[in-house]
């Protein structure tokens, strides 16, 4: 990835963290490295541990959303599972994997919920 990417990424990042913030998250850990994969930020929203997977892309966020590849999913749900155990987050704690799209063009979009592993992709 170049840098100019990278820096797109790492704001479009901030920026999410501070919409969340503004929710009422609070903002646990950014940029958690596991073996399968890095959680862009994991929040906790009330009781819920949440996994949030940040999208950007110049244009437009429905093609943020397109980015996240079924591959991307499934490999950010194993990434997520390693953070959990990282964090020592107990099992009886509810999860939830959101993501929020970014664009130059658009307002941040947050969805709730978007990724299960159980569900199957796209949700």
């Amino acid at each position: 990835m170049d840098p100019a990417s990278r820096e797109r990424g790492r704001k479009a990042e901030d920026e999410a963290a501070s919409y969340l913030r503004k929710l009422g998250f609070e903002i646990l850990a950014r940029n958690l490295r596991t073996r399968s994969g890095e959680i862009d930020v994991v929040a906790r929203d009330g009781g819920t541990v949440v996994i949030v997977e940040v999208r950007y892309r110049r244009n437009h966020v429905v093609d943020a959303w397109r980015s996240l590849s079924h591959e991307k999913h499934e490999r950010l749900i194993r990434a997520a599972r390693e953070a959990l155990r990282k964090l020592r987050i107990p099992r009886t704690v509810p999860v939830r994997v959101d993501v929020v799209l970014a664009s130059a063009e658009s307002p941040v979009t947050h969805i709730r919920g978007a990724l299960s592993a159980s569900r199957p992709y796209p949700p």
